[in-house]
């Protein structure tokens, strides 16, 4: 049976017929339904009249889509069975049912079907539908191809910046062991360091610029922003006389800055106050404590002023006579909510805090979460090691 929709489409399913698997009790039903399809030009790998056979079928015959009646004979009625199919085999399915109460329609509802025709139908709905559900299950494998690739992309640019980072390290070793002039050597090797985390932004930004997957692109600018905050401590031990050391007040004004400039919105004005003590850090802390900071100022950014259109954010560092940093970010914002434990939670980059200050800084880290959020870290500054 060719009718004039058939004929429309001959042509453009005569390269690659979708196949097509038919479950359907009653006889004569699923005659005419399988030749609808065939005057299509779809390819109807079999018609079965129970669930159990429609499982079977689908895992032997892998077809493009399955056209499922409810009521079925045996004791896997169509709802179970499609559920079965598309959890195991990703194959999209379609009701075609006389069933229309609504307890039957919301215990279909859960197995996600591509269609819900009623009985009696014509051609034309079962068409469409069809036609629909192809055209749906196909979108949805190629944005699953999409995120895959842009997943492994982002794997394999982690891979090669922990092998850019191991080799600079090693450099880095080759270079202090060869050379006399240590201060020549540190500035030459914070140059280097500073001028590959730049290049290694540049990289994931462009990365970031040619993603459209939504969550690849927020991990490529998180990453993006460490790599900064990484090269700005490079850059301040580059253009320092202090080569072994971190003027760390004068990165803090630097951190803030930059964050404020990609935070910037035109709908809030967030302002900062920044007071900070002479404090010098060697490397060896200025990064955890960088990271650290990073983190918490960003997040102050991101976090603190959702649904509000001002608010202040301050970053306090001072240096007791005991050689003890202290360093709080506070903000004027909403709150970390009660119910949420600081000190264990996952979220919000505080996992990431607690490890940097804890492990790396061998420090203290508390939150204050009332009239907005206030964290306080504290640590002991190590002494530098002279050649």
């Amino acid at each position: 049976m060719v009718n004039d929709i058939g004929r429309d489409i001959l042509e453009r399913v005569e390269e690659a017929k979708a196949k097509i698997l038919v479950v359907e009790d009653e006889g004569i039903v699923a005659k005419e339904i399988e030749g609808m399809l065939k005057g299509w030009g779809y390819d109807v790998l079999a018609i079965v009249a129970s669930g159990e056979k429609a499982i079977e079928e689908a895992a032997a015959l892998h077809p493009d889509i399955v056209l499922m009646d409810i009521v079925l004979k045996g004791d896997v009625d169509g709802i179970e069975a499609a559920e079965q199919i598309r959890t195991r085999f990703n194959i999209p399915v379609v009701y075609l049912t006389a069933q229309s109460e609504e307890s039957t329609v919301q215990q279909a509802k859960i197995t996600d079907p591509y269609g819900y025709i009623l009985k009696p139908f014509d051609e034309r709905d079962i068409y469409i539908a069809t036609e629909l559900a192809l055209y749906k299950h196909e979108g949805y494998k190629k944005l699953h191809a999409i995120v895959e690739e842009r997943t492994a992309e982002l794997t394999k640019a982690n891979e090669a910046l922990k092998a850019e980072i191991a080799e600079l390290k090693r450099a880095e070793e080759q270079i202090r062991a060869s050379l006399d002039d240590r201060d020549m050597l540190l500035r030459e090797v914070h140059h280097r360091v500073k001028n590959n985390l730049q290049i290694i932004s540049s990289l994931l930004d462009m990365q970031s610029l040619r993603t459209y997957d939504v969550t690849t692109k927020d991990m490529l600018n998180e990453a993006r922003a460490k790599i900064q905050a990484m090269s700005l401590i490079h850059s301040q031990l580059y253009q320092s006389d202090f080569l072994a050391q971190v003027d760390i007040g004068n990165y803090i004004r630097e951190l803030v800055k930059y964050l404020s400039q990609v935070y910037r919105s035109g709908k809030k004005a967030i302002t900062t106050e920044l007071f900070c003590d002479d404090v010098y850090l060697t490397i060896s802390q200025a990064i955890p404590c960088a990271l650290a900071l990073h983190e918490l100022v960003s997040n102050a950014f991101k976090h603190a002023f959702t649904g509000r259109q001002k608010g202040t954010i301050t970053v306090t560092l001072q240096k007791s006579d005991d050689n003890l940093v202290g360093i709080s970010v506070e903000d004027d914002g909403i709150s970390i909510p009660e119910e949420i434990d600081v000190y264990k939670t996952d979220t919000m980059g505080l996992k990431l805090v607690r490890n940097l200050v804890q492990e790396q800084l061998k420090g203290n880290l508390r939150v204050n979460q009332n009239n907005g959020t206030k964290v306080f870290i504290d640590f002991t500054i190590e002494e530098v090691e002279h050649a």
